[in-house]
């Protein structure tokens, strides 16, 4: 399904953003820095419930706050406010309102590691069955800018 990859794209560039090195402050002190980002993407995907094709767009905006404590390491939490519309080719309507939390560390070798959980409703404006799309995404992302990403996806009927 084509929403995996291009989802996981628009999460990867989010995370790739960490990767920039960002020099500590003199004498160990603790760095807090804040970013906002904005992002948007189509998708498809099939419905089980009666095998629609959902075509749609998501969008949103991520607040992301960088903590990197005196010792080398890197904690940062990512706030994204999710809207997305679907029309499916039965003639359905979807509409997905979502607000999602993740957490990312960089381990003192500057190894970042990040996984995300996320339960997406997809609420039908129509006749058609509510979906709920299930994702598990995992990035290693390496101080050289090499990364190593997954996605499961699943897609649930929830009548």
């Amino acid at each position: 399904m084509k929403i995996s990859r291009v989802s996981s794209r628009c999460i990867l560039s989010v995370l790739l953003a960490f990767v920039i090195p960002t020099a500590l402050a003199a004498d160990g002190a603790t760095v807090v820095k804040t970013r906002d980002d904005d992002f948007s993407t189509s998708f498809t995907l099939i419905n089980p419930c009666n095998g629609e094709v959902v075509d749609g767009f998501l969008e949103g905006r991520t607040h992301t706050v960088d903590v990197f404590d005196p010792s080398g390491g890197e904690h940062a939490e990512l706030l994204s406010l999710v809207h997305g519309t679907g029309v499916g080719d039965l003639g359905n309507t979807y509409v997905a309102n979502q607000t999602l939390i993740a957490a990312i560390t960089a381990t003192a070798n500057g190894v970042e590691v990040a996984t995300a959980l996320i339960d997406q409703p997809f609420i039908s404006r129509g006749p058609g069955d509510n979906l709920m799309l299930h994702v598990l995404l995992h990035y290693t992302i390496t101080p050289n800018g090499t990364s190593v990403d997954f996605t499961v996806l699943s897609v649930e009927c929830r009548g």
